[in-house]
């Protein structure tokens, strides 16, 4: 759970919170109230994902739906919709309005990994994931502006230099949800050969 909580929740911290102004100002030339807009959709949404998901999970789940099958559909969301939104396809609002919405479905990471532990345990367990979360917010942070840095000193524009960081925390998020996903074959599989 690890990988995917501190690279999954960890990268959308590193946007909300650090890159996504820059880029919505100068990826797609947005005048600073123009990407804070952005910025109030995509917390929008992202509340409502929320919601819907506690409202809505013990129904999805009685019908035969995962906490793991909900986190690995989102997950690949999450890292389509970046795809979309870095080559600015489609219109510019709507994009970070779905972005706010499926990046929602990683904290169903927390109700999956303590649903592993005992009762007793749950709490502790989560802690430490919390943990691997924001060691991984901060050093994507972090990497984040590194790449930047290094794109630029090769002769890239500041635009392009984004663009390609946040191409790079694709890249990472697409990793850790193939790991995600190979990971619970593994368990599923060690479990059935007991």
């Amino acid at each position: 759970f690890v990988p995917h909580a501190g690279i999954m929740i960890g990268g959308f911290i590193c946007l909300q919170g650090l890159w996504a102004v820059p880029f919505l100002m100068e990826v797609d030339g947005y005048s600073r109230d123009g990407a804070a807009f952005h910025l109030l959709i995509l917390n929008v949404t992202l509340i409502t994902g929320y919601l819907l998901i506690a409202t809505r999970l013990q129904k999805l789940l009685a019908r035969g739906v995962t906490l793991d099958q909900l986190m690995a559909v989102g997950g690949f969301a999450v890292v389509a919709v970046s795809l979309v939104m870095i080559f600015g396809i489609g219109e510019s609002h709507l994009m970070w309005a779905v972005f706010g919405f499926v990046c929602a479905s990683a904290n169903s990471t927390y109700a999956a990994h303590a649903s592993r532990y005992p009762l007793a345990y749950a709490g502790r367990a989560n802690t430490c994931l919390n943990l691997g979360v924001f060691i991984g917010s901060f050093t994507l942070q972090w990497g984040f502006g590194v790449v930047v840095d290094l794109a630029q000193a090769h002769g890239l524009s500041r635009a392009e230099a984004l663009r390609g960081a946040w191409l790079v925390l694709v890249a990472l998020e697409a990793a850790a949800m193939v790991w995600f996903v190979a990971s619970r074959r593994w368990e599923r599989a060690g479990m059935a050969g007991r």
